[in-house]
């Protein structure tokens, strides 16, 4: 189905962004931009690294898994439906639920970006940026 690949890739960028967001305030706070760029790039490559020597590299049957739903040691069942069929490259742009599910969501990662933004430059003068940073994360710095 090719909707459920980008509807997952979303969620997965909003908990990223109520993660990482508030890590970089305070990241950037304790170490200044660059030195918080530089550390925090160098997590990631390091993250990378063990992620492609330990999970990456390795098949599912290598790792002792089945497919979702199948017992492993037994005949694999289909999880693919008939009626689906794969959908390369270009001629995603030519199936409508593809293409309403991206502008739908294009629009609102649009729409929320433009409130977030208003949101923190209303909370600045109140907050500061450091807890304004903090609070659009949705994380509360206060105890």
């Amino acid at each position: 189905m090719p909707t459920a690949a980008p509807g997952m890739t979303y969620k997965g960028a909003s908990i990223g962004g109520a993660i990482f967001s508030p890590l970089w305030v305070v990241a950037i706070g304790a170490l200044g931009f660059s030195n918080a760029a530089a550390a925090i790039g160098l997590v990631m490559a390091l993250t990378m690294r063990v992620l492609a020597d330990s999970v990456f590299a390795r098949t599912p049957q290598q790792m002792g898994l089945a497919p979702d739903g199948d017992v492993l040691g037994t005949q694999p069942t289909s999880v693919t439906s008939p009626a689906a069929k794969p959908l390369p490259g270009a001629l995603l742009w030519s199936d409508p639920k593809f293409l309403t599910l991206s502008a739908g969501r294009a629009l609102g990662l649009f729409a929320q970006i433009g409130l977030t933004a208003h949101l923190f430059s209303l909370l600045v003068p109140t907050l500061g940026a450091q807890r304004a940073g903090l609070a659009m994360g949705r994380l509360r710095p206060w105890p």
